[in-house]
């Protein structure tokens, strides 16, 4: 597998053909799965109005080529306190609608992107408390998803050690090893 970036492409008839033709490419090559952010703030603009319609074309547009996605859940939506308990209970509320409205095409959710980098600032101590609620988010709308987690930059050992000490849970361990 490999991230294609689908996500990157416009909600617009250009930019869905060009997700369309980058996900025939991927086929082309072999990529049976990618992993693709589902950005919050895109799904859910308004606290409690959500919009799938984008990722609703790009899973089934990816799973007409043959391809399995698996989301990435990140960063925050501007309506929420980021970095905070409640906008990690904001996040985990959102999760579950995502992976309820979701739970028959993505089986598989990352749980932020790279967050002992620049992609987390907040408090560090607050990740692993955003994984637990988001995993048992996951776990309610489809317990048999899978929860990827720690999701570092680099093989960073200390903070997954930190994760794990911590207690937040998660079923697979993901390491982006550039």
């Amino acid at each position: 597998g490999m991230g294609l970036y689908l996500y990157r492409n416009a909600n617009t008839p250009a930019g869905l053909a060009e997700l369309s033709r980058a996900a025939a490419l991927g086929r082309q090559a072999g990529v049976r799965w990618t992993r693709e952010e589902f950005d919050w703030h895109r799904t859910e603009p308004v606290k409690g109005r959500y919009d799938w319609r984008f990722y609703d074309q790009l899973v089934k547009r990816a799973n007409e080529q043959g391809i399995s996605v698996y989301g990435l859940l990140c960063y925050w939506s501007p309506w929420t306190k980021a970095y905070t308990e409640a906008g990690i209970d904001d996040y985990a509320h959102w999760v579950r609608a995502l992976v309820t409205h979701f739970k028959d095409r993505v089986k598989h959710w990352e749980i932020w992107n790279e967050p002992n980098i620049f992609c987390w600032s907040g408090p560090k101590e607050l990740y692993p408390k955003l994984l637990t609620k988001a995993y048992a988010a996951v776990k309610e709308a489809t317990p048999e998803a899978e929860v990827l987690g720690c999701s570092t930059a680099g093989v960073d050992q200390a903070w997954i050690e930190r994760v794990v000490a911590a207690g937040a849970p998660f079923d697979v361990l993901t390491v982006h090893p550039y």
